[in-house]
């Protein structure tokens, strides 16, 4: 019962660590791909 609740708390520790780290991360990528978006959308409105 112990080792079962503590393995438990141990995975959701490790899944919170992941996702801090992953979620931040995903966010910067998809802020990155917007401006790089955006700077071909621009880009391609002085060409034409």
């Amino acid at each position: 019962m112990t080792i079962s609740r503590q393995f438990e708390a141990r995975s959701l520790f490790r899944f919170a660590l992941e996702f801090s780290i992953l979620f931040p991360l995903g966010l910067t990528f998809v802020h990155l791909l917007k401006l790089k978006l955006s700077e071909y959308s621009l880009v391609s409105l002085a060409i034409f």
